[in-house]
C-alpha cells in the first residue's frame, strides 16, 4: 500500500532516522562506566552454603535440626515455626536419590566458592558506588532441583545461587530433563556471576512501567544489560548476552543490517506479539535472518542504544537511567548509529 503525506510531513520512522543521524554527529564524552571505586570499601562477600548445611543432616535427625537450620537459613526455611508439613517437605527433599547425587556433585565441583566470592565482592563495590543507599545482600548457595529457568533468587537483602545449574554443559542430568542443546552452554561456572548480577538488575526494574512496543522491550532489556556493564566492567559481552564467539561475531557484523530491517519493517513501534517474540525469546537462532544468527536480537539492539545514550549523557547516573521508562526519549537522545555491517 502506498502512503501519502502532506507537505512537510514525514512518516514517524523517517523522523526517527533524521534525529538519530543528526545526534550521531555529536562527539561522545567520556565513558560513564569509567568510575573509580578505590574509595568504596565493603566487607568481603562470604557465601553461606545452605546445601552443605541441609544435606549434611541425617534424615532421622532432621526434625531435631530444624531450629539450627532456621537460625542460619531462614530465607529457605521461613522465619516462623516449622510445622510438620515443612518437615516432611524437607525430608523428602534431602532423601531424594537424584537430589542427593546432585548435592554430592556440587560439593565435589565446588569445594569452595572463593572465586565467586571475589567476583561478587568486586561487583558489590560497583553496586555500592552507583546505588549508595542500597543494602548489600547476604549471599547463599543452594540446590535448586535443576531449576534452570530460575538459577538465581534476589531480593534487596538476599542473593541465592543454585549451584546445581552450573555443573557444566556435559553434566548428564541436564540432558535427561530435556534442556535444549543451545542452553547447555549457559550451565557453566562462569555464568554464576553473570546470572547473579542479571537478577540484581531485574529487581531494580519495574515491569509494570514498561510499555508493550518493540522499542519499549528493547530498551528494557538494554537497561538490564547496561547495569551488567556497570557492575561487571571486565566481563565479555558474549557472557552477558550468553552468545558463543561465532554468534558474537555475527551480531557485531550484522548490527547495521538488523537496525535497517527493524526500521524498514516498522518494528520499533509495533505491539504485534508474534512479531516481537521473534526478537526476544530464547532459541538457537533468529528465524528472520539465518541459522547462524543468535536469538534475542531485540535485547542486543536495545543494549547498543542504551550504551550510546549513556555515552552521550554522562550527567545521567546509572540509578537515574534505570528509573527512566520513556523508551522513545532514550532512543531520540541516544545518538545511536549502528556499526557498519558486513553482508548477513
Amino acid at each position: 500500500m502506498v502512503r501519502f503525506y502532506g507537505p512537510g510531513i514525514l512518516p514517524l520512522h523517517a523522523v526517527v532516522i533524521f534525529f538519530l543521524l543528526v545526534s550521531a554527529a555529536c562527539t561522545h564524552p567520556r565513558n560513564r562506566l569509567d568510575v573509580d571505586i578505590s574509595g568504596v570499601g565493603i566487607p568481603p562477600v562470604e557465601v553461606k552454603r545452605y546445601e552443605e548445611a541441609l544435606f549434611s543432616v541425617p534424615a532421622d535427625s532432621l526434625y531435631r535440626s530444624l531450629d539450627d537450620l532456621a537460625s542460619g537459613y531462614s530465607f529457605f526455611t521461613g522465619s516462623g515455626p516449622i510445622d510438620s508439613s515443612d518437615w516432611l517437605r524437607l525430608k523428602a527433599f534431602i532423601t531424594d536419590p537424584l537430589l542427593r547425587g546432585i548435592a554430592a556433585d556440587c560439593l565435589e565441583a565446588f569445594p569452595d566458592l572463593k572465586k565467586l566470592e571475589q567476583e561478587l565482592t568486586l561487583a558489590f563495590r560497583y553496586y555500592r558506588f552507583h546505588f549508595s543507599n542500597a543494602p548489600l545482600p547476604v549471599v547463599y548457595s543452594f540446590i535448586s532441583g535443576l531449576d534452570c529457568d530460575h538459577p538465581v533468587l534476589f531480593t534487596d537483602t538476599v542473593l541465592a545461587i543454585g549451584l546445581d545449574v552450573y555443573l557444566g554443559a556435559d553434566y548428564e542430568p541436564y540432558r535427561s530433563i530435556g534442556i535444549p542443546l543451545y542452553r547447555l552452554q549457559w550451565l557453566r561456572p562462569e555464568y554464576m556471576i553473570v546470572d547473579a548480577v542479571a537478577a540484581m538488575a531485574g529487581f531494580r526494574m519495574d515491569d509494570s512501567r514498561t510499555g508493550s512496543t518493540f522499542l519499549d522491550l528493547a530498551i528494557f532489556e538494554g537497561k538490564l544489560l547496561y547495569f551488567m556493564d556497570a557492575l561487571l566492567p571486565g566481563c565479555p559481552d558474549s557472557l552477558k548476552m550468553k552468545y558463543t564467539r561465532r554468534q558474537m561475531n555475527w551480531v557485531k557484523n550484522a548490527e547495521q543490517d538488523i537496525w535497517a530491517f527493524l526500521l524498514e519493517n516498522e518494528f520499533l513501534y509495533s505491539t504485534d506479539v508474534e512479531k516481537i517474540r521473534k526478537f526476544f525469546t530464547d532459541g538457537p537462532f533468529t528465524a528472520v535472518f539465518s541459522n547462524e544468527s543468535p536469538a534475542r536480537l531485540g535485547g542486543w539492539i536495545g543494549w547498543q542504544i542504551v550504551r550510546s545514550y549513556m555515552r552521550n549523557h554522562p550527567e545521567v547516573s546509572l540509578e537515574d537511567m534505570m528509573s527512566t521508562y520513556d523508551a522513545q526519549a532514550i532512543l531520540m537522545k541516544s545518538g545511536y548509529k549502528p556499526a557498519r555491517s558486513s553482508r548477513i
